[in-house]
């Protein structure tokens, strides 16, 4: 493993510990690819004792646009909430939130299964769903202008995720779906499945 890879989780690792954001300028092209990102996202989860050796069982999966390339950051088990839900002193340095829907899983799926997957079988995997709203922080100071690499290896901006009550899956028109955010908390979320319409709260 590469002496920059170790770099950027040291810079990652002092961030968390002092609650300050890292020199951005550092390390610009310190990472060359999503295995880098993810090399250091592995050393930081295993310095902090995120996940007990195990594979994380909260993941933020995705990408820019339908054609991008999909990456992965399993999440920091103590910033997954309930909704109602208050930030608190919990470390955040953006204060950006993004409506989501979380899904919940109900097999372990493995790389080979993921590379045949269609949409069919893929939600044959996939057991409940729930509103959430995802924090949005960093811990470099180049904040929303941070390289994609370094972003991906400080768990892609992540910094908390606030879930709503889980309800059983059921493939909806998601098209459909309305959404309202509203300013009178840090978030609300709201979003109608069909006539059934649930909000995700969070306070500070």
């Amino acid at each position: 493993m590469s002496t920059a890879i170790h770099a950027v989780a040291e810079a990652l690792l002092k961030a968390r510990e002092t609650n300050q954001t890292a020199d951005t300028s550092r390390f610009l092209d310190a990472l060359v690819g999503p295995e880098d990102a993810y090399a250091v996202q592995a050393i930081v989860a295993a310095r902090l004792g995120w996940h007990d050796g195990q594979v994380g069982r909260h993941w933020k999966s995705g990408g820019a646009a339908r054609d991008a390339i999909i990456t992965h950051a399993a999440l920091v088990p103590a910033g997954i909430w309930r909704s109602p839900a208050a930030a608190g002193d919990w470390p955040l340095h953006l204060h950006g939130v993004e409506a989501e829907i979380a899904i919940r899983l109900n097999c372990d799926v493995t790389p080979a299964m993921a590379a045949t997957a269609d949409a069919l079988s893929a939600q044959a995997w996939v057991s409940e769903m729930a509103v959430a709203i995802e924090v949005i922080s960093t811990h470099w100071d180049m904040g929303y202008d941070t390289p994609s690499w370094l972003k991906l290896a400080d768990l892609q901006a992540h910094g908390a995720l606030v879930i709503a009550v889980w309800q059983p899956w059921r493939d909806i028109d998601w098209d459909a779906q309305s959404l309202e955010m509203s300013p009178r908390l840090i978030a609300r979320t709201a979003v109608a499945f069909g006539s059934k319409r649930q909000h995700v709260d969070l306070g500070n």
